[in-house]
């Protein structure tokens, strides 16, 4: 049996593995954290890459010839090949990340290695994918769409590559649509957030392969520092308009007629203040009850 890294020396703070089809932003998402902790990367497709220079002698033409090398050496020397030639002589030591796994032996067997990893599914929608691809495709469709395919690997033999057979492997699955990756945007930096609280989260509560957390990435737009001020006013003020309203009614009809002017007006003025004091009072209620409430969720938890 493989030796289990997390007690082999080295001493391993987090490791995260990346799952997703090509063009979901799986490699673009594990720079981030690079950047962001200093993991060490080891790219499942990176090995792939220099294993085919050494048998060919030259790079891969296209995603296509890519894959199907990959899965003729998987053919021959097992499933898990690639991942035992990426960590059988891997120490520890340090974070690290997993890139690219395309196998559902390559999961198992890299969670065999790193009982405590993570692993993400990055998932983003095929028209998305494309989108973010085309110029690298030459704007073929068809050849995305036959590269697509493969990676799939529905009904297709267990030894090729299959993406959705991965996904059962996941732990935690980011649906990463239509934000724009790029250092200091507010979309990077919400995704950066969400990655770094599930990761802190997890290392210290084991996840679940059963049942993976799903998470849409949405970026909130970021409020003013007067935003709630305005708005608290603006709710004191209409409460006024409408109790100054209500009371000048009962005054215009209670009044005699000779003092119905300055009745409406009292009775007005006490409608508003009653109006005004009666908004702010459940402003506070309602401060006061948000902020000793108990957290619904185990997140709620986390964060305070």
């Amino acid at each position: 049996m493989s030796e289990n890294i997390d007690n082999a020396g080295g001493t391993l703070m987090e490791v995260i593995g990346f799952v997703g089809p090509f063009g979901s932003g799986c490699t673009t998402i594990s720079d981030i954290l690079r950047k962001e902790k200093k993991y060490t990367r080891i790219s499942l497709e990176s090995l792939i890459r220099d294993h085919f220079k050494v048998e060919k002698g030259r790079s891969p033409k296209n995603r296509e010839e890519l894959y199907i090398f990959a899965d003729e050496q998987r053919a021959r020397q097992g499933p898990d090949f690639y991942a035992k030639m990426a960590l059988d002589n891997f120490k520890g030591g340090g974070n690290v990340i997993i890139d690219d796994i395309r196998h559902a032996a390559e999961a198992r067997y890299v969670k065999l290695k790193f009982p405590k990893i993570i692993i993400f599914g990055i998932q983003a929608e095929k028209a998305e994918r494309w989108n973010r691809l085309k110029k690298s495709y030459n704007d073929d469709r068809d050849a995305f769409e036959k590269d697509d395919k493969r990676e799939q690997g529905v009904d297709v033999s267990p030894l090729r590559q299959s993406m959705k057979a991965c996904f059962s492997k996941v732990n935690v699955i980011i649906n990463n649509q239509g934000g724009v990756i790029a250092d200091g945007n507010p979309y990077t930096e919400e995704l950066k957030s969400v990655l770094l609280e599930k990761i802190a989260h997890y290392t210290k509560h084991p996840p679940s392969e059963a049942k993976p957390e799903v998470i849409d990435v949405i970026v909130r737009p970021k409020k003013s520092r007067w935003e709630l001020p305005a708005k608290m006013t603006s709710m004191i003020a209409a409460s006024a308009v409408v109790g100054g309203g209500i009371m000048g009614a009962i005054g215009y009809m209670l009044a005699p007629n000779s003092t119905v002017t300055q009745t409406v007006i009292t009775y007005s003025s006490v409608g508003a203040k009653i109006g005004a004091a009666i908004c702010l009072a459940a402003l506070i209620v309602y401060g006061a009850v948000w902020r000793y409430r108990k957290p619904d969720t185990q997140e709620d938890e986390d964060s305070s």
